[in-house]
Order: C-alpha cells, then sequence, then structure tokens
C-alpha cells in the first residue's frame, strides 16, 4: 500500500532542481500555445498547496481543455490514496476521446 507523504515530509525531498518546473512556465523562457485542437484535459487536486483551483482554471479555460477536479486531494494526485479512482477517471476521458 502506497504512504501518502504530508507536505512537510514532501518538503524535505525536494532539491535544488525542484524549482526548475516552476520557473519553465514563466515568460520569457514559455508561452502559451493558442488555437490549439487538441482534445485536452486539465485535472486539478481540490486541496492542492502549489496551484489553486482558481489558478487551475484559468489555463484549463485558456486552452479550452476539459476540467476534471479531484475532491479530497493534494497536488500529487497519483500518491494520493484515490489514485486509482483518478487514474481510472483519465482512462475513462482518455476512452471518450478515442471512441469519437
Amino acid at each position: 500500500m502506497m504512504h501518502s507523504m504530508s507536505a512537510e515530509e514532501l518538503k524535505q525531498k525536494l532539491v535544488k532542481e525542484s524549482g526548475l518546473v516552476l520557473s519553465q512556465h514563466n515568460p520569457p523562457l514559455w508561452s502559451p500555445k493558442k488555437n490549439i485542437n487538441t482534445p485536452s484535459l486539465w485535472v486539478a487536486a481540490a486541496n492542492d498547496a502549489v496551484i489553486t483551483v482558481k489558478g487551475a482554471k484559468k489555463p484549463a479555460e485558456f486552452y479550452g481543455s476539459d476540467y476534471l477536479e479531484i475532491p479530497n486531494s493534494a497536488h500529487n494526485l497519483m500518491m494520493e490514496n484515490s489514485h486509482k479512482d483518478t487514474a481510472n477517471k483519465l482512462h475513462q476521458w482518455l476512452m471518450s476521446k478515442t471512441s469519437t
């Protein structure tokens, strides 16, 4: 069974490069493409300490993505106790896009 980490435990595992992920998505290093025609799904964690639900909805709207909020979850969705349910929801979304 997978152990869920508290925010404090996760913070202890951060390394110097951990902050690089966030800076890679800030201009001038990166800017979002517009008018993307590929179906996309933006998945948000309801209790995310890194990206708020409000913050997650903005890029979903920008890209015209389908939006899925996972209740009672934090940032690392695949490390949550509900990871199997989350994976099933992702699978269902993917199958709905391939069956049309």
